[in-house]
């Protein structure tokens, strides 16, 4: 029995490293046909963000529920609504909602609006437009407060997401599984005799001896 159980595991080794090319460019083919499906599905995202300042130096620690308030502002449907109208309606104002968000960073009257978007100039729109709009409705709401750019927006960044990383294991798994069950298959319908195992296998018989093939000269 456990001569039987190592000649099957050494036929399936000589099968799979005979065609090793045949899995690696199955495998290979596989894997890149789950990259590009992750990214024309829209599983690549981009991120940019940009900060803003409220108020002056002495307003920094005294004034966190106005900062607060500033935050409520940037994540308004009325700067929604302004971007959206700054793009000319290419970009819905829902959209801009769902896109954006918006912190305050720990005890400071910083703001950072962070864009998030599968397209790589919409992302970068979209932060300028918002930006743009919460600073006018700043002044139309507190006419006398300081709101100010203090970093602008970068060219955006392709997050690699969990989703797309998942996307692309499974490709491979799937492409190495298929390739293995092909050479498999290949060899159970090549009857051909390749080896002295093969005539034990196939033909139960016992091998005596074997003739050398020599190379005349």
């Amino acid at each position: 029995m456990d001569s039987e159980i190592k000649f099957s595991m050494k036929k399936y080794t000589n099968i799979i490293n005979k065609g090793k090319w045949i899995i690696i460019l199955i495998t290979l083919l596989s894997t890149i046909s789950g990259v590009k499906l992750s990214i024309n599905s829209g599983m690549v995202t981009y991120f940019t963000d940009e900060t803003v300042i409220i108020g002056t130096e002495g307003d920094a620690t005294n004034n966190q529920n106005l900062i607060k308030t500033y935050i409520e502002i940037a994540k308004s449907n009325s700067v929604a609504e302004k971007a959206s109208a700054k793009l000319n309606g290419a970009v819905s104002s829902i959209e801009i909602d769902k896109s954006i968000t918006v912190n305050m960073q720990l005890n400071t009257a910083i703001l950072k609006i962070k864009t998030i978007s599968t397209d790589k100039k919409k992302t970068f729109d979209i932060i300028n437009a918002v930006s743009g709009a919460f600073l006018e409705e700043s002044q139309r709401l507190y006419p006398n407060g300081k709101v100010q750019i203090m970093d602008q927006a970068k060219e955006p960044t392709i997050i690699v997401s969990t989703y797309n990383i998942r996307n692309t294991a499974i490709s491979f798994i799937a492409g190495l599984m298929a390739s293995i069950i092909i050479l498999i298959i290949m060899n159970y319908m090549d009857i051909t005799v390749k080896s002295e195992d093969d005539i034990v296998e196939e033909l139960g018989l016992t091998i005596i001896g074997n003739i050398q093939k020599y190379k005349t000269k």
